[in-house]
């Protein structure tokens, strides 16, 4: 993470500590600090974008992971779509009475 202060790489995740803190969670906000200049500062987790908080390298690595993520959610809805209609399918199969059958 960029320090918006020094513009260096040193910056790192902070446990949440107050009242200011609390009100910036509740904005999907995460605390940071700088380890050079103790600069405190508030930034997305999920790659927010800007030069003055992201390098480049760190935002591709957040794409992918949203990239990944969609991906399995996908994957994951896709099967149960399947399961469902598969077993509407038996249920129906189950229902219907045959003819000649009784």
């Amino acid at each position: 993470m960029i320090c918006p202060k020094c513009r260096k790489n040193h910056a790192h995740r902070s446990p949440r500590s107050g009242f200011r803190d609390r009100a910036a969670h509740w904005l999907f906000l995460k605390p940071y600090v700088c380890a050079d200049c103790d600069k405190r500062f508030y930034a997305y987790p999920g790659g927010g974008r800007g030069p003055t908080v992201r390098m480049e390298a760190e935002m591709r690595m957040w794409e992918l992971r949203r990239t990944k993520s969609w991906r399995t959610f996908r994957r994951n809805w896709l099967g149960f779509a399947i399961a469902a209609v598969l077993f509407a399918v038996a249920l129906y199969v189950l229902a219907v009475q045959r003819p000649g059958a009784g």
